[in-house]
């Protein structure tokens, strides 16, 4: 009857000893699930902070496209001689924006050869 007992004994705290260990992996797989989630929410909140960040990008650019079409319609609205003649007064700025140019690139070679021959005199 002893040894029934004793054998009884041994088996429960067997039973015991593994309800401690399947009672520690629970919590171990706890701990990480609570740290899956964590990690999932912080993603959760970082999408919804760029999702966020696009729609009012979206909004600026919806803005911004309504403001060039009306743009465009304004301009499309302007007679044909008007736009005529501001090309003509642009080609005009044009010219002589060409001419600025060619003066002073002269000026420059001119500037640059005095220079170099006055450092030849000096040596």
């Amino acid at each position: 009857c002893e040894d029934q007992f004793t054998a009884e004994l041994v088996d429960h705290f067997a039973r015991i000893l593994q309800l401690s260990k399947l009672t520690s992996n629970l919590i171990n797989a706890s701990k990480e699930v609570d740290i899956i989630l964590t990690e999932l929410s912080l993603v959760a909140e970082d999408r919804e902070k760029k999702i966020q960040i696009l729609d009012s990008e979206l909004n600026l650019l919806q803005k911004k496209e309504a403001e060039l079409k009306n743009k465009i319609e304004t301009l499309g609205k302007i007679p044909i001689p008007v736009a005529e003649h501001f090309a003509t007064l642009l080609q005009g700025g044009e010219k002589m924006s060409r001419k600025r140019d060619y003066i002073l690139f002269g000026a420059g070679v001119i500037v640059t050869t005095i220079i170099s021959i006055l450092l030849n005199l000096m040596k």
